[in-house]
């Protein structure tokens, strides 16, 4: 009995979750696109912003789908720490981050640009839980 009717659907769920990945990374590679596009124009991010949030939540989506498991927006976004300063000159302490608290799981970018430092100034780019 080789055309056995049990194994036809799990061909067709084969098919389907082949299908349905495709389909969740085209989603990402265009969320991605769109986002590139607020990064290169340095555009404000908005609360309000429908197209944003549409390709935000287009992206959780699509990640959930590509992983098969629940992904947790907030917990990636409170591990994302990215900092950049310019200054000409600085007289008293510039300090890119500064959280308080010790961020192993953490990734973090500071890129700072500084001039002159005049005496008494400090510049330091990144502090977590007290230490420099």
């Amino acid at each position: 009995m080789e055309d056995s009717p049990a194994a036809e659907p799990e061909q067709g769920l084969g098919a389907h979750k082949t299908v349905d990945k495709d389909a969740a990374e085209h989603e990402v590679i265009s969320a991605m696109r769109v986002l590139e596009v607020y990064r290169a124009k340095k555009l404000a991010l908005e609360p309000r912003d429908t197209v944003l949030l549409d390709t935000v939540q287009r992206l959780h989506a699509a990640l959930e789908r590509l992983e098969g498991v629940p992904v947790d927006l907030n917990a990636a976004a409170r591990s994302l720490i990215e900092v950049e300063q310019s200054a000409d000159h600085v007289r008293g302490a510039l300090t890119g981050a500064d959280l308080g608290i010790s961020t192993l799981d953490a990734a973090t970018r500071v890129r700072q640009q500084v001039g002159t430092v005049h005496e008494g100034g400090s510049v330091t780019g990144f502090r977590a839980g007290g230490a420099q």
